[in-house]
């Protein structure tokens, strides 16, 4: 009976990493598709919302400054908040940014929610790596770290401006923002599912106020 009771926690354990993992690799992922989006669909944005080339940079500069807020940022929200309830609402924000984003052609609306996804990316990649940090044992953080690098480092390079070049060719870029939707909602509901118990610090720091 023990060795049964123990063999399912371990199969429980096991299955809530898996989904935890998946869940913050996908969260990965929408960051990436965010975050290279105007190095290819930089001619279509431009020629759906009539900007000149100096107020299409507010774009990146939007997105590339908050992207680096949120990085100081997130370190306080991970001691104020669950680190698991963190990354789910930067994922949902991405989601929500995305979502607008392919609906609008208005740039100054389209400025605002690149502020959000800089914000929501720097977060989601904080937490998500902090996550792993704190829920797997030493001994995995290799390969699991080589796993969040593949969402993190690798798919910005390599499958984000391959899907996107497709998105474009056969739809529209507004596709590119469209496709971010499903995989930040997939994202989000497995880690809600993968609810197993992680190590929380309790010590809080204040906020670098002169850093922000």
């Amino acid at each position: 009976m023990n060795a049964d009771a123990s063999a399912t926690r371990s199969n429980t354990s096991a299955t809530t990493g898996v989904l935890l993992m998946v869940g913050i690799v996908l969260a990965t992922l929408t960051e990436a598709i965010a975050s290279t989006v105007l190095s290819l669909g930089r001619g279509d944005i431009i020629g759906d919302t009539y900007a000149t080339p100096d107020e299409f940079a507010w774009l990146d500069i939007g997105y590339t400054a908050l992207k680096l807020i949120g990085f100081m940022t997130a370190p306080w929200l991970l001691t104020r908040f669950n680190p698991r309830h963190v990354i789910i609402g930067s994922t949902l924000a991405m989601g929500m940014a995305c979502g607008i984003a392919a609906i609008t052609a208005r740039l100054d609306v389209l400025i605002a929610l690149r502020i959000i996804q800089g914000f929501a990316g720097s977060t989601l990649l904080v937490g998500g790596q902090a996550i792993i940090f704190r829920a797997f044992a030493r001994s995995r953080q290799p390969i699991l770290q080589a796993l969040f690098a593949m969402g993190a480092v690798v798919a910005p390079a390599t499958l984000a401006p391959a899907l996107q070049g497709w998105l474009i060719d056969s739809q529209s870029w507004t596709w590119i923002f469209f496709g971010v939707v499903p995989i930040a909602l997939a994202a989000t509901g497995l880690v809600l599912i993968a609810d197993g118990s992680m190590p929380v610090k309790v010590r809080h720091r204040p906020f670098d106020w002169i850093g922000f």
